[in-house]
């Protein structure tokens, strides 16, 4: 019964950083979209 718990107890921080980086680079990605558009609006 061990085995199960510390193997989730070292998963759980792993899928939070998942969560994280995914949001970062969503982030990200709407920062390239609004340069993108603002620099077509410029030209």
């Amino acid at each position: 019964m061990a085995q199960p718990i510390t193997n989730q107890a070292l998963l759980l921080p792993i899928t939070e950083q998942l969560k994280i980086s995914k949001l970062e680079l969503f982030k990200a990605f709407i920062l390239i979209l609004n340069s993108k558009k603002t620099k077509i609006k410029m030209q």
